[in-house]
């Protein structure tokens, strides 16, 4: 459950779809915190609860245990003890960048050593800046995909 210290009225109310055995949801304070959630296509719910002055957050997830707090922070985003998919990892991402009011480019960056977001960053350049690439069989010059030897002749 995330409230907020203040008087109004609630804003938001998500169900808990896992099961008993996941344990009780975290209850939120989410007085001068951001706060994020995500739920995945397999029904796995996350809550990213993110301090904005020190850059840190803690991630709960109900199908690892809502009891379970994993610390993260921008230049440790994704904990090591969870396997994550790309989705979640983009989450979490997602969830720095607006906490910490940055574009999510400068934040996935941030986030390139070793990750997923290497890859993503090196295909965006491929795709700005395509690398050079010579034609297969340049010796072919029938119109034809025929290897030549050195001494011109196609093999056969």
């Amino acid at each position: 459950m995330i409230q907020k210290k203040h008087k109004g009225e609630r804003l938001l109310e998500i169900d808990n779809v896992h099961v008993a055995d996941s344990g009780a949801p975290p209850v939120v304070d989410a007085t001068g915190k951001y706060v994020g959630y995500f739920q995945n296509e397999y029904g796995e719910q996350w809550v990213f609860i993110g301090d904005r002055k020190t850059g840190e957050a803690v991630i709960y997830g109900g199908d690892v245990g809502w009891q379970s707090q994993y610390k993260a922070s921008r230049s440790k985003p994704f904990p090591g003890d969870l396997i994550l998919s790309r989705e979640e990892k983009e989450w979490i991402i997602a969830c720095f960048a607006a906490m910490c009011s940055a574009p999510y480019d400068v934040v996935a960056s941030a986030f390139a050593r070793g990750e997923f977001v290497a890859a993503a960053l090196g295909m965006m350049a491929a795709l700005r800046d395509p690398p050079a690439v010579e034609p297969a069989n340049r010796g072919a010059t029938n119109g034809t995909n025929a290897i030549h030897r050195k001494d011109g002749r196609p093999e056969e």
